[in-house]
């Protein structure tokens, strides 16, 4: 198997789990488009592994999952950004 193909078939089994996410929110494609910002297209090209999700996609796929994490912390199992290091307001 070619790393492209393995890519392809990885981004296609993101896309499925993310649609199946979506349906069990009880969310159409258009109304997560529409609460994302997104233009309606883009849940599909996803979902249909065309287009891989970025970071942000997925951030806010799980922030308009309808309610599900109310706007809580976001799964364990879901990408996080690692913590800036050093430099931080925080230690003044």
């Amino acid at each position: 198997m070619t790393s492209s193909s393995s890519i392809r078939q990885a981004r296609e089994a993101l896309g499925k789990r993310l649609r199946e996410i979506r349906k069990d929110s009880g969310l159409t494609a258009r109304e997560l488009a529409a609460r994302a910002g997104w233009h309606e297209s883009k849940c599909s090209r996803i979902e249909n592994g065309r287009t891989g999700p970025s970071d942000d996609d997925l951030r806010v796929w799980s922030e308009t999952d309808g309610g599900k994490h109310d706007g809580g912390p976001m799964p364990p199992e879901a990408p996080r950004d690692p913590q800036p290091s050093g430099g931080d307001s925080d230690n003044k």
